[in-house]
This record gives structure tokens, C-alpha cells and sequence, in this order.
């Protein structure tokens, strides 16, 4: 008699989840099972833990898989560790600010294609065009709404999609 096996076929493996304040979750990196069940995998950085527990919630649900770090020096380590598909960032942190994890995020190939969305109570001109100089998918100010965030995060991951899908058609036309 062979024993069986169940499987759950529906449930994505937990990768990223949310952990206390302090606490860097690691998952083994490279490949993520999650993608095969369309959940995206979202690194929200913050250093006040009331912005970062506002944009969990504002995330939560089955779309998406959220993990935090509360300073720049851990969001760099989780990133290298399990590549989030999106960075969620305060621009105003102690220690590291948000314009370095950006830049780092930017000068390394295997990082400098996560898009970024940076969420900040710095809400003039100026700190919008640094931003998105810099390589800023996206520049959203304190306090945000939970459907801007989803919406411009949502949008950024449909535009991934077409230029993907697009590629092909553009290889075969240049052949």
C-alpha cells in the first residue's frame, strides 16, 4: 500500500511575511515559488513602524506577500537575499537614507530592475525629481492612501507585463 501525499496545490509557500518590528526575514533566495501563483512580493521599508504596519495593511490580502526592514542596511540585505518585485520606501530614514538604498538598489544588476516606490512625507518638487532621478518607479506622499498605493503599484506591475510580453514580437520583427 503506497501512503499518500497531500498537497495543497492552491496555497503559495510563505517567503515573505510580516514579522516584528526588527526582525529581518530571510528565505533561501533566487527562485520564488510565489510567482507561479501571481502573489507579489512587496519589501516595505520604514523606519516608524505606524507607516510600516498602515502599508502592510493597505497590501494585505492574497495578491500580495509583504516583509519589512526598518533601516536601509536590512532592506539591502533581505533584497539580496529574496529579490522583492517591489520596494515600497521611506526617503527619510536614520542612518541610511532613502536615496542611497536607492542608488545601491540601482548600481547593482541583479537589483537595478525592482521598481520602486517611494512613500515619504516629503512631498515638494524637488524631492520628487531627486527621486525619480535616482530611479524611482514612482513618488507617493505621506499620508497615502491605500488605493493610490495598490494602484500604483498594480499599474507599475501591468506595464512590467506588456514591455514583457512585448519583447518577443520585437525580437521576431528584428529578425
Amino acid at each position: 500500500m503506497v501512503p499518500s501525499v497531500k498537497t495543497q496545490v492552491n496555497a503559495p509557500p510563505p517567503i515573505f511575511a510580516p514579522a516584528p518590528p526588527g526582525t529581518a526575514i530571510l528565505s533561501p533566495g533566487g527562485f520564488s515559488p510565489l510567482e507561479r501563483y501571481g502573489v507579489k512580493r512587496v519589501l516595505v521599508v520604514d523606519d516608524e513602524e505606524s507607516i510600516r504596519m498602515l502599508i502592510e495593511a493597505a497590501l494585505e490580502g492574497p495578491d500580495f506577500s509583504v516583509c519589512h526592514a526598518d533601516n536601509g542596511r536590512d532592506a539591502l540585505g533581505l533584497v539580496r537575499t529574496a529579490p522583492p518585485d517591489v520596494v515600497v520606501l521611506d526617503w527619510v530614514m536614520p542612518g541610511m537614507q532613502g536615496t542611497d538604498v536607492l542608488r545601491e538598489l540601482r548600481a547593482q544588476p541583479a537589483t537595478r530592475d525592482i521598481p520602486v516606490v517611494v512613500v515619504t512625507a516629503m512631498c515638494q518638487e524637488r524631492n520628487r525629481e531627486e527621486a525619480v532621478a535616482a530611479g524611482a518607479a514612482a513618488y507617493l506622499s505621506n499620508p497615502v492612501s491605500p488605493r493610490e498605493l495598490l494602484r500604483t503599484i498594480n499599474s507599475d506591475f501591468q506595464e512590467r507585463e506588456l514591455r514583457a510580453s512585448d519583447l518577443p514580437a520585437h525580437t521576431a520583427a528584428a529578425k
